[in-house]
């Protein structure tokens, strides 16, 4: 581990990828301006997904919560990422501070 400015301490990890998973994550890293950032989003927002008291229900926009109510079978024309709030949404109505946090952190480096 490392200081950085006296607050917090970062640890440098090596992966191991597949040409498969490094495509992907040069993918994301190409929209996100680097494998760091493309990481830190990965893994935070699969911590907010996966969370245990995460419903389904709570993760769907109000909108789209509201029409499939109505309609169930409109489900079949809505992509996940459209139907769900954002991981930083989510993070904040599961009280993940340390997540929501981290996300905005690493989601204000992205490249304009």
């Amino acid at each position: 581990m490392r200081k950085r400015r006296g607050i917090r301490k970062s640890e440098f990890r090596a992966v191991r990828l597949d040409p498969y998973e490094a495509q992907i994550l040069d993918d994301i890293a190409g929209e996100m301006g680097n494998r760091s950032v493309a990481l830190r989003c990965a893994l935070l927002t699969l911590r907010v997904l996966f969370d245990p008291n995460l419903t389904l229900a709570d993760a769907l926009k109000p909108e789209v919560l509201e029409k499939l109510r109505k309609d169930i079978k409109s489900a079949n024309y809505i992509s996940f990422g459209d139907a769900i709030k954002s991981p930083i949404v989510l993070a904040k109505e599961l009280n993940l501070a340390p997540v929501y946090e981290r996300l905005e952190k690493v989601l204000s480096k992205l490249k304009h």
